[in-house]
């Protein structure tokens, strides 16, 4: 027994010693010398008379594979990194859809001009008088009317000239008074009219001298209709013999 035992505690000198050899030496297998007659191990490369090699693995079988262990906290964020370079162009996109339709705008335009001296008569007060320039509008609807020519007075002047521009019922007048010798007077007219049907506007003399006497001279004439799509037109008129009176036209 006492044999055994001495034989037990220089196994475990020895594999105490072995593990120190292995890891100094880095070799995977231990090589030793075990006596033929007590087993006696001792550490060498190379076995004596009466001593048999004897050898073994530093490192047993692998086990098996533990559990996994439980997740470690979040780290801190990190700090940003540098912006990247910017990337290329992207490809054209696809044409969008076509959008509504806007409002029509003004439809038509009409003018006329006369540049030339036109005498006119004295013929009363408006709507008498002579039409000095017309201008025909082929299309029926709404229009803004603007109409500007001047004035040369003849050898004997009227008291009064009267210049109209009219279409249809409605005129726009301009009353001339107190004249000055070898002055042309500029005349500008302008209304707006609501035709049914095709029809014309016009400008229109006269003066207020005796009947068929020259009352002046119309020239660089001219007139222009525009067609618009809707017109509305406040009117206010004031006179002693009207009291202020407000009128809305076209709504």
């Amino acid at each position: 027994m006492r044999r055994v035992t001495a034989a037990l505690a220089v196994a475990g000198v020895l594999a105490l010693a072995a593990a120190g050899y292995a890891a100094s030496t880095g070799a995977g297998t231990i090589h030793a010398c075990a006596g033929r007659h007590g087993g006696a191990l001792r550490l060498a490369g190379r076995c004596r008379r009466g001593e048999r090699a004897v050898s073994w693995q530093t490192l047993g079988p692998q086990g098996a594979r533990g559990p996994t262990g439980p997740a470690g906290a979040a780290g801190a964020t990190g700090p940003a990194g540098a912006a990247g370079p910017a990337g290329a162009t992207g490809a054209t996109g696809p044409a969008g859809a076509t959008g509504p339709r806007g409002p029509a705008g003004p439809r038509n335009a009409y003018s006329a001009a006369h540049a030339a001296l036109v005498p006119f008569t004295s013929q009363g007060v408006p709507p008498a008088g002579t039409t000095m320039l017309q201008l025909n509008l082929p299309v029926a609807g709404s229009y803004v009317i603007l109409a500007k020519h001047e004035y040369a007075q003849p050898a004997v002047t009227p008291a009064q000239t009267y210049r109209s521009l009219v279409a249809g019922n409605d005129s726009d007048e301009v009353t001339l008074q107190g004249f000055t010798a070898n002055t042309f007077y500029p005349i500008a007219l302008q209304l707006t009219h609501d035709y049914a049907a095709p029809g014309s506007a016009s400008i229109v003399c006269s003066g207020n001298g005796s009947t068929g006497s020259a009352a002046g001279y119309a020239f660089q004439m001219r007139l222009t209709a525009i067609a618009v799509d809707a017109l509305t037109e406040t009117v206010t008129i004031s006179n002693a013999a009207h009291p202020v009176t407000t009128r809305a036209r076209f709504p």
